[in-house]
This record gives structure tokens, sequence and C-alpha cells, in this order.
């Protein structure tokens, strides 16, 4: 029995989609419901707010935390000194106007899940860039800058409490804060401004804490330490004083910064991410850019007009993916609305409002979200689950299925509801596992071992002398060895004649061999003989040149592949081959066609003295004869000698009997190969001398 660790591919489906981000608390005492899709006026937040604020909802929609980031120190003029409050709009916790950030700063918190913790929670924190204008803090020469809290959601009987305070950061920085998630789904990053060395700061925030940090140079610095920072949803994009960038949110790299035109306080990506949404600072104009042009400000189109007198602040997107932000009637400087962008992601976006109008209130800010919760969300359900560990069932065993969330609920495909199942045949096993906040749907192939054939394929089954042969063995199993103890590979490579056979094996074990292979090495070499020629035939004669061959696959000839007889006609060179798989042998041989219309004569004396000179009488020949008869009579007309064959000759005898010198008669037929030569039919003497 094996226990499968059963880390599915899944398939969300959200029963509260995003919904951290529905409860927005902002202003003086302002908040706004977007939970049932359309926002809704909250009247009874207690925060206190110039500028940057943050808050957060469980996955269901459930106010946790509210918070204005941080106030002015002791004996200042503003309206708090920085608070924390819970989802009764009780105060959590109280900066007392030395610990976090800062009341002015256009993003002075931002709040995300603690990496490995599903119910404790980052508070981030930023400092205003004019930190020291309600007096200065003891200790805090530069402001408090980048700070962060810890906040347990267990403490106090779920309400939730501080549990690390006020740990700083980076200083001096102020104004811009803007976070989103890593790829590895857990960590997060952090951007802010490193306004002494003028440039961009990125932070790796993990369950413990800060853990790297890593400074970018921006395209411009000339306004830095103003407006806000932000993430696009999809992580690939960063805005930051009026300049667009690349982000890799696995390496936390900024790349590829251009400026997009123009800079207003506030800015916010669309849902997509495609377009940023920003303004022309004192003109009340509201514009987009493309995120993704090669020439960002050359893509610059105009939105439309709120009213040129209103100034412009904070932007941000919301749940009913409209980008809300807030306007100020600069005649009245305590009149506050909030307008919305609508078709953020379309051809043709349009401003609509005012959506909410707010009498005698001085704010700027919206509270600062991270973006990629509106196409992630949060989920309660353990994370890493994003592939299958093992999918073979082997023959005889029993494999245990873990959905893992132990405190969620589950309904099998099998019919089971429990967290592990059992299964010991193979299919695909599904489970919906549903918790408050949402419902995911996983499922596994569970493959049966499969089935083991082995086949060995080879070009030839010779093998040539200093040559070699590969062999493949085609198999779906899992490992392969072969009869020469190599393995893991597919292919040798063989140089000595022998028997091989391959091995292959499943993932269970199982093994077949596969059928034999002999290779056997050939030495043989062809061998090749010519006849029926001779140096010389009459013009328009043929001849019939004849191969004989041994050890071959293949003879012939190169004017007449594939034939062992050539016929003749002309003179000329004429090539014979003969082959096998390894060897080839060529041979060549010269044929002369001469005149044959005088192509033959009679000697007139011939001396048989044995002396080897003239001692033979017979025609002679230069062309083919076909039919021949020889006849020799002595002086007193008795036959001597007879002969049909044109090679013998007479050597002056009769019955063993030298012949005496005188003059003998011959009768000599003759009939020719070739038609353009006459045949013979003549009688004559020839001289015997001794």
């Amino acid at each position: 029995m094996r226990t499968l660790l059963f880390l599915f591919l899944l398939v969300p489906t959200l029963a509260s989609a995003q919904l951290e981000t529905a409860l927005w608390h902002f202003g003086i005492e302002k908040g706004i419901d977007f939970s049932s899709g359309t926002p809704v006026e909250l009247t009874d937040s207690k925060i206190l707010a110039r500028e940057g604020c943050a808050s957060i909802s469980d996955c269901a929609g459930n106010l946790l935390f509210y918070t204005n980031g941080g106030g002015y120190p002791p004996g200042g003029s503003g309206i708090d000194a920085g608070t924390i409050w819970n989802r009764n709009n009780e105060v959590m916790y109280s900066m007392e106007g030395v610990e976090g950030g800062g009341i002015s700063a256009a993003q002075s918190s931002i709040i995300f899940k603690k990496p490995g913790n599903n119910n404790a929670y980052y508070l981030f924190t930023m400092d205003e860039s004019e930190f020291n204008s309600g007096g200065s803090v003891p200790g805090q020469p530069q402001g408090r800058g980048l700070s962060y809290f810890e906040i347990d959601m267990d403490l106090n009987g779920g309400l939730g409490g501080v549990a690390v305070a006020d740990q700083r950061v980076f200083v001096p920085s102020g104004e811009g804060l803007s976070a989103c998630r890593h790829d590895n789904g857990e960590d997060f990053w952090v951007i802010i401004a490193a306004l002494e060395t003028e440039q961009l700061a990125v932070f790796q925030v993990t369950e413990q804490g800060v853990v790297d940090t890593t400074l970018f140079d921006p395209v411009e610095t000339s306004s830095l330490g103003s407006g806000q920072f932000e993430f696009s949803p999809d992580r690939t994009k960063f805005y930051g004083s009026g300049n667009i960038y690349d982000f890799n949110s696995s390496t936390g790299q900024l790349s590829n910064g251009q400026a997009t035109g123009t800079f207003g306080y506030g800015a916010s990506f669309s849902l997509n991410s495609q377009y940023l949404y920003t303004q022309i600072p004192g003109t009340g104009e509201v514009v987009r850019v493309e995120a993704n042009a090669p020439d960002v400000a050359a893509t610059m189109s105009s939105v439309g007009f709120v009213n040129s007198s209103f100034i412009l602040y904070s932007y941000q997107l919301a749940l009913d993916s409209c980008i809300y932000f807030v306007f100020e009637d600069e005649q009245s400087a305590s009149d506050n609305s909030i307008f919305r962008i609508r078709d953020i992601d379309g051809p043709s976006p349009s401003i609509e409002g005012p959506i909410f109008e707010y009498m005698d209130d001085d704010f700027a800010g919206l509270p600062n979200i991270t973006d990629h919760l509106f196409i992630d969300g949060e989920s309660l359900f353990m994370p890493d689950l994003v592939e299958q560990v093992d999918t073979i069932l082997c023959p005889g065993e029993i494999i245990t299925l873990d959905a893992l969330n132990p405190t969620a609920n589950f309904n099998w495909s099998t019919g089971e509801t429990t967290q592990t199942i059992t299964v010991s045949e193979p299919g695909i096993y599904g489970v919906d596992i549903t918790n408050d906040c949402m419902q995911l749907y996983a499922e596994i192939t569970i493959n049966p071992a499969p089935t083991v054939a082995v086949e060995i394929t080879q070009s030839q089954a010779t093998l040539c002398p200093g040559e070699n042969i590969e062999l493949t063995a085609n198999t779906t199993a899992a490992t392969i060895q072969w009869s020469t103890g190599e393995s893991n590979t597919p292919t040798i490579v063989i140089t000595e004649p022998g028997i091989y056979s391959a091995t292959a094996e499943n993932e269970c074990g199982e093994s077949v061999t596969s059928a034999p292979v002999e290779i056997y090495l050939l030495e043989n070499v062809p061998s090749l003989e010519i006849s029926g020629y001779t140096e010389a035939f009459c013009e328009g004669d043929s001849l019939q040149l004849m191969l004989s061959t041994t050890n071959t696959t293949n003879a012939g000839w190169l004017q007449a592949p594939e034939q062992n007889t050539l016929t003749v006609e002309e003179a000329g060179t004429y090539t014979a081959f003969a082959e096998n798989l390894c060897f080839l042998i060529e041979e060549e041989i010269e044929v002369d066609a001469i005149s044959c219309s005088n192509c033959w004569e009679v000697p007139n004396i011939f001396t048989p003295n044995r002396d080897n000179v003239n001692d033979a009488f017979s025609p002679l020949f230069d062309c083919d004869v076909s039919q021949y008869t020889l006849i020799i009579y002595n002086r007193w007309g008795q036959e001597v000698f007879r002969t049909n064959q044109v090679e013998q000759a007479w050597d002056g005898t009769f019955l063993g009997v030298p012949q005496p010198t005188d003059a003998y008669a011959f009768r000599l037929d003759i009939d020719f190969k070739n038609s353009n030569v006459e045949d013979v039919q003549i009688t004559g003497e020839i001289n015997l001398v001794r």
C-alpha cells in the first residue's frame, strides 16, 4: 500500500470572489461597501484620515480591520495620532504619533496576508514627506519611513490584535507605497522611494519579515517623493512618479522604464493591466496610456474632464471593475466628491459621477489595495496544490489520495466525504473541496501500469568490416537494459557480430525481453569473370559478353545494370560490376571493331621442319567464321588432310608419315558470320618444302 500526497491541479470556483476588497474605509469617517456589486455608502466608520489609508476583509467580505496608517506627533495639529480599528469600529491599536506612517502620506499604509499564516496580516506603513512639520520626534531625525506591524486575528477573541509593532525597515522615505504577491504564491514584494539616494527600493517580504532589498535607478527623480505607487493586477507592471516599468514578480526586478508623459497625484491600472489611468496636473483632465506599448507616452488619450476647478487625487480599482478617484473643489477645499471611470478596459472609457458627495470634508485618499486581489483572490486553502506526485497504480497496490485542507468539506467522485480515500483501480478521481469562502475542484488520473513491450529495429543484420550498425529498442517502458550491459538508452552502436537483445521494465518492475537479433559479419569479397569476347570483331557484327560471379547480391554492366549478358555492337570500353552488402568490384574490357571485307588469305608455302617457323598450313582470318571445310590432296588425288575446325592446321603428315616436298592441291569452303563478308569456295595449291 502506498500513500500518495495528493497535490492536485486545482480548478477554483470562487464562492465570494475577491471580497477582501469589498469594504473601503477612508477620509473622515467615510466608507463604501462593494459586496453587493453596487457601491453603497457606509455610515459607521470611525476612520480619521487625510490621505493614505487601508482596510481589509476576509474572503467572505467580513470586515477585519482598517487604519489611517499613522498620525501627527504628540502636540501636532493633526486629526489623529495613528490608529488601527477592528471590525467593531473600535480602536485595536494606537500609534500615538510616534509609530507607523504619516497621516498626510499619499499611501500611508497597505495590508496583505502574512506568508505561511492564513489568520495573520502584515500592515506596512509609510511616512509623509513633511514628517517633521508637526514637530520632531526624538530618535527619528529622518522620520519613520517604511515600517510594518503584524496583526494576529486570533487575538482578543477573534477581533484581532497587534502581535508585532512598528518594525522600522527603511528611512528616509515618504508618500508612495505599493505591494504585490510574489510568483511563489506566498511571499510579497513591497516598493517605496529611497529618498536619500533618489532610487526605488524593492523589498521581499516572507513569513520572517523583510529578507531582501534591491535598489533601482528611476527614469526620472524629480517627483520621486510624491504621489501614488501602483503594481498592475497581473503583477507585470509598476507605476511610480510618472514612469512605467516592467516588473518581474519572480525576481523583483524593475526594467525598461519609460515616462508616461504626465504625472498626477493618483494613478491606477485597469483590471486586465492593459491601461494606466492618471491625470494632467492642474487641469482636471483624466487620461490613459497603453501600459505595454513600445512608446507609452505616444499612446496618451483623453478620457474626459471633471472640471478645471477641481484637483484630482487618489485613484483605486474597485470590485465593480471601475476605477474610483477623489476630487476636491479648488474653490472650496473642504468639499470633496468621488467619481469613477467605467469601461476601463474597453475602447471608450468614460467618467461618471459624482457617485458620492461629501460637503465640508477635507480628504484626498482612498484605501491602498494590493490590486492582484482583483484577479487572484485570497484563499483559506493550503497552497502549492499545483502538481501530481504519482499517477501509476501497480498490480496489487492500493493508493491513498489525500485532499489536504483538514478544515474543509469534501465530496469525492466516489461518493466518499472524507479527506482521504483509498483506490485500488485505475481511473479519474475528483473531489470538491469547500470552506466558507471558496470552492475548489481537483482531480487526478490514476493510470494502470503501462503494458511492457519492446522490439529491436535495425537497418540491416549484416555487419561490414570496419563499420557499425545501430540497434534501436522501441518501447514505452521506463527503463531499458541491453544484453551488452548498456542501459537507459534506446539506441546502441554495434561493432562486433553476435546475438543482441533488450529488456524493458515499467515503473512497477514488470519486464519483458525482446526477440534476439543476430548480427553477421560479412567478409566474402565478390569475384567477377568475363567471357565471350576476342580482341576484335568485324564491323557490323556483334559480341556476347557474359559474366560469371560469386558472393554477390547484384551484378551487371554499367551499360546495362541487372544483366549478366551484354550484346556489344561497336568498339569501346565496357565495365562489369559485382557487389554485395559490403563490397563492390569493377572490371573493364576494351573491344575493337575491324573491317572484314578482306579478312582472309591463304599462304602458298609452308616448311614443316619443326623449327617453329611456318611449320603448319591453314588459312588466316580477321573475321568470324560460321562454317569451315579445308581438304588437301597429293598429286595422285589422294586426300591427305580434312578439317572443319578453323583453328586446326595441316602439319605436313599423312597417317603420321611426313609427306615429301611437293605441290599439294586444296579445297576451301568458308561461310562468315558477318553478312557483309562474301563466303568463300576456292581451290588452289600449297607448296610443302622440307
